[in-house]
C-alpha cells in the first residue's frame, strides 16, 4: 500500500530543485519532475509510472532502473542510483 500523494505534488515540483526530498512509498504515477533537479532524492518502494521527467536531472536518485522504466523522457545514462 502506497502512502496518500498530496495533489499538489503533481505539478509544483517541475523546474523546481527538490534535492534531497523523500517520495518513498509515495504512489507518484504521472508526477510532473521535467526539469526538476532530484539529486539526492529517495523513491525507494515508490510508484513512479508514467512520471514525467523529462530533462530531469537525477543524480545520484535512491530508486531502482525498474521503478522509472515506465516513465516518459526517463533517461537511464543521465541517471545514476543508489539502493540506500
Amino acid at each position: 500500500m502506497y502512502k496518500q500523494t498530496p495533489d499538489t505534488w503533481f505539478q509544483e515540483f517541475a523546474g523546481q530543485d527538490i534535492s534531497g526530498k523523500d517520495f518513498s512509498g509515495y504512489d507518484l504515477t504521472g508526477i510532473n519532475l521535467e526539469a526538476s533537479i532530484c539529486r539526492g532524492c529517495s523513491f525507494r518502494g515508490a510508484m513512479l509510472a508514467w512520471a514525467i521527467l523529462h530533462n530531469a536531472y537525477m543524480k545520484p536518485v535512491i530508486a531502482s532502473s525498474e521503478q522509472l522504466a515506465h516513465c516518459e523522457g526517463f533517461e537511464a545514462g543521465a541517471s545514476e542510483f543508489h539502493s540506500r
